[in-house]
């Protein structure tokens, strides 16, 4: 499956957050999910898995504060 560089950031912001907030019993199906995301965007780049995250940081925190604040379905008030 061969996904377009934003697709897969999506996928691996979601897969971490996932991991983050996941029941331990699914912690190793996730985490193999997350480095296999990992791995597609690394390629054949000279780039670990924590380096891409850690290039990823501000982007997964943005991400975890999007999907942490409270949904107004009125919109703002």
């Amino acid at each position: 499956m061969c996904l377009d560089r934003h697709d897969l950031l999506a996928k691996i912001l979601a897969a971490k957050y996932e991991l983050e907030v996941c029941e331990d019993r699914n912690k190793t199906r996730l985490l193999g999910n997350l480095n296999s995301l990992l791995d597609q965007a690394i390629g054949e780049r000279n780039l670990s898995r924590s380096e891409l995250l850690e290039a990823l940081r501000d982007r997964m925190a943005e991400y975890r504060k999007a999907r942490r604040r409270p949904e107004c379905p009125w919109g703002s008030v």
